[in-house]
């Protein structure tokens, strides 16, 4: 199997052999860097000192782990921004500081299109990584099922374009049915095998485009009866230029080696957040989707 491209010299072959060369400068100047959380066992490398997926996480004493109507959230991630350093990051997001994600995984996980959801999944943001931490307990009302087998990792570079129901295709040139296969293959393309897990980048979507719902759902709005589409909304000239400014947080796929229960029906995790709210350090504004097939 090919190297996944690491950058866009090495997606150029890919969109040659996906005969879409008329189309490579939209595709590169659409196509962003994405991290790759990778499980470091078995690599031959040594594990990140402090990012890592499941278990318990590292807190400091002044975060309590995040509720939802009195019940803990799962923990899924934790981050130490100065870990990514000499990677491709978005310009925006801090050089520096802890990220922990939280979730709500009874039943199934909040799909992100129901405002009623706002709750269920938490990001907490803490800008010192020089602070003393500890292993916080897992709260007593936390299900044994609900902590996920921790999992330490090594971080790769991988190039990702956008999928084909994303809000950010209305920049590459129109496709017929044929080019739109080809581009369909490009995209999974540029996808390794196994869990796929990462940080930034564009999303490997099950269901369709999540900035345009989370620009839409997170301002309140939903889709009136017979109206099937966000851009046939009533507020669709106002609001969906937005839904560009929505970059992904952090995806999180089905894994058995995280969990024997996977997303919904081997669905994933996604955490999107405006590119404002992260140059500002504002991740209670971040947006939550699961998706699966």
């Amino acid at each position: 199997m090919a190297p996944t491209p690491k950058n866009r010299d090495e997606v150029l072959p890919l969109i040659a052999e996906h005969r879409l060369k008329k189309m490579a400068k939209e595709i590169l100047a659409a196509a962003r860097p994405s991290i790759r959380l990778v499980a470091a066992k078995g690599t031959g490398e040594r594990a990140l000192r402090f990012s890592r997926l499941g278990g318990l996480p590292l807190l400091p004493r002044s975060l309590a782990w995040p509720r939802h109507r009195r019940r803990p959230l799962t923990f899924i991630a934790q981050i130490q921004l100065s870990e990514l350093q000499g990677f491709e990051i978005p310009p925006e997001c801090p050089k520096q500081g802890r990220l922990y994600f939280f979730c709500d995984v009874r039943e199934l996980p909040p799909s992100g299109d129901d405002i009623d959801d706002v709750g269920r999944w938490r990001v907490l943001f803490h800008p010192d990584e020089k602070e003393p931490v500890a292993e916080a307990p897992a709260p007593q009302k936390l299900e044994p099922h609900e902590v996920l087998r921790k999992m330490p990792l090594i971080l790769r570079q991988a190039m990702s374009i956008p999928p084909t129901r994303s809000v950010e295709l209305t920049r590459l040139p129109e496709m017929d049915d044929k080019t739109r296969g080809r581009y369909f293959d490009l995209h999974y393309a540029l996808w390794p095998e196994g869990p796929h897990h990462r940080l930034f980048g564009h999303p490997l979507s099950i269901q369709g485009c999540m900035q345009r719902t989370a620009q839409f759902v997170s301002q309140g709005e939903v889709l009136p009866e017979g109206v099937y589409s966000w851009y046939e909304h009533s507020r669709a000239a106002e609001l969906m230029p937005g839904a560009h400014d929505w970059i992904l947080l952090l995806q999180i796929d089905s894994d058995e080696s995280l969990s024997k229960y996977y997303w919904g029906d081997a669905g994933t995790l996604y955490y999107w957040i405006k590119r404002k709210d992260l140059a500002a350090g504002r991740f209670d504004r971040v947006w939550f989707f699961m998706q699966c097939g």
